[in-house]
């Protein structure tokens, strides 16, 4: 297993700031409204997870860019 990597700018609206993972293409979405709370998305669906999931390195695997640090 490997930690996510936050790839670029993280794109950001009033309301919320999403990045997403080059590693294993997740999806983190912070919502800032009367509390601050984070969802996460894979493969276009909500991961229910009270901490952050883990990373499957899925793309780096895929294109064998995989380093395992």
């Amino acid at each position: 297993m490997t930690r996510h990597s936050w790839k670029g700018e993280p794109v950001r609206t009033e309301h919320r700031t999403e990045r997403t993972c080059g590693r294993c293409g997740m999806l983190r979405v912070t919502r800032h409204e009367a509390t601050i709370w984070t969802e996460w998305y894979r493969d276009g669906r909500q991961i229910e997870s009270e901490r952050t999931p883990p990373c499957d390195a899925r793309l780096e695997w895929q294109t064998g860019e995989f380093d395992d640090e």
